[in-house]
């Protein structure tokens, strides 16, 4: 394809869709030497590796899953962390993960493990994790985790004792099956919420 330059600028890397063209922000490496761009080029959400000059490396992520964005690059082990959801077998494909994967795509690994949304901070020499998570039918808490999803020690977890005192009920999540009565509709992750206890 032919690349469009204005004035001097022409693009690195060039992607085009017959749809809606959704991009996220472009991860530098070594000070731009290499780019690692998300792209839903195969119709999931994932993770590639380009040199300075916009030639595709390798992919680093792959299958049925959908990567959400970067948290940090870790350059000098060459590891990306990212959020991403889908991946867990038997949980809800809406609960994201901090997962962690070499920049050739090899040692993928989930660092915040358990059927929650987990929420995350790093901090910048990708270190420590921060991990925020929960579900509607449990207590909020969060977590202080080394890179390779040891946990560290609990920070914080919430004080639901008053509203559990009062009568409150956690909402009951379900899901149900497509008129096949095997698939799970993915809409379907839902909750039922009680009314409270007299």
């Amino acid at each position: 394809q032919r690349q469009m330059c204005i004035r001097d600028s022409c693009p690195i890397i060039e992607e085009r869709m017959n749809t809606y063209q959704e991009v996220r922000p472009l991860a530098a490496v070594g000070d731009g030497k290499e780019l690692i761009q998300w792209s839903e080029r195969d119709g999931w959400a994932h993770l590639y590796l380009y040199d300075g000059e916009g030639n595709l490396k390798n992919r680093i992520t792959r299958g049925p899953w959908h990567v959400d964005q970067i948290v940090k690059v870790d350059e000098a082990k060459r590891v990306v962390y990212f959020l991403a959801n889908g991946k867990e077998k038997d949980e809800n494909p809406y609960y994201e993960h901090l997962y962690r994967v070499g920049l050739d795509g090899s040692g993928l690994q989930q660092v915040t493990p358990g059927d929650y949304f987990h929420t995350v901070s790093m901090d910048d020499n990708a270190a420590f994790v921060v991990n925020n998570y929960s579900r509607v039918n449990t207590i909020p808490r969060t977590d202080l985790m080394d890179s390779n999803g040891r946990k560290l020690m609990t920070l914080e977890e919430s004080d639901f004792s008053g509203l559990l005192a009062a009568g409150y009920q956690f909402p009951e999540p379900f899901k149900v099956k497509a008129a096949d009565g095997v698939t799970d509709l993915s809409v379907s992750y839902t909750h039922l919420t009680l009314p409270t206890k007299a």
